[in-house]
This record gives structure tokens, sequence and C-alpha cells, in this order.
């Protein structure tokens, strides 16, 4: 064990996300998301939401402040309401962390499911919101 790191972060996690380089991209999903499709590694993070995935991961994770949209995220359909709700506790979780606001970019299905597809890893959970996946680009230290 080691002193303060979050307990959702596993040891395969920390060190993937230590691995990652700029530019390369982490996929958070719900338990809908068809990983074994459009994954290359799957780590599962049972019990837990994206928001806490989120949340633990951004302490540790830079985005890429030089590429506009450094995060991603499916466009909801209007008819569910699930969408506003999770752009505004991501939202919230984002500006807790990095000390600003950061526009999310929002990709319709098909091309989400594509990029995940690139991502170094998935991090699937247990969350049940509907089109709550998002995707982080890493960037570097400053």
């Amino acid at each position: 064990m080691l002193k303060h790191i979050n307990k959702f972060i596993s040891p395969e996690l920390m060190k993937l996300m230590m691995e990652m380089g700029h530019g390369d991209e982490l996929t958070i999903t719900d338990g809908n998301f068809p990983a074994l499709t459009y994954s290359n590694k799957i780590i599962h993070c049972e019990g837990l939401t994206i928001s806490d995935v989120l949340e633990a991961i951004i302490y540790y994770f830079p985005l890429d402040y030089r590429y506009e949209q450094p995060v991603k995220m499916m466009v909801c359909p209007t008819e569910i309401c699930d969408g506003a709700i999770v752009l505004n506790k991501y939202s919230e979780i984002l500006i807790k962390s990095l000390n600003e606001k950061q526009t999310i970019e929002f990709l319709d299905r098909q091309e989400f499911y594509d990029r995940a597809k690139k991502s170094i890893v998935t991090v699937v959970t247990s969350d049940q919101a509907r089109f709550a996946n998002i995707i982080i680009r890493k960037g570097i230290i400053c």
C-alpha cells in the first residue's frame, strides 16, 4: 500500500496512466458499454460510477491543454434526461480538480465508439446512467 492513492484506482490502472503519453486517451464507461467490441485494454471498476472514477483519476491525470477539447462525451438524445445531469456532474468534478471550466466535445454514438477503440484503456464501471461515457486526453505536466 501507498499513502494518498485513491482506493478507486487499482495498481494496474495507475501503471497504465503513468505509461500513457501526451495525446493518449482513456475512456471511462457505464456498465452497458460494449467494451469487448470497442476496447483495447479493459479494467473493471465494479460497484463504482463514472463520476467516482473520473474524480479519482483526474487528480493524477493532466488534461491536454494544447488540444481544444480534451474531454469527450457521447451525444445524449433529448428524450433521455440523464444527459444534462451527467454533464453537470462531470463539469463540477473537472472544475473542482482543474480550477477551470472545461469545454466538453460531444460525439455521435459511432464516432464515440470509434474514438474509444483507439483509447489506451477503457475503465468499465457499474454506472447505469445512459450516455454517460467519457473520454479524456492526457496532456503534460507544466
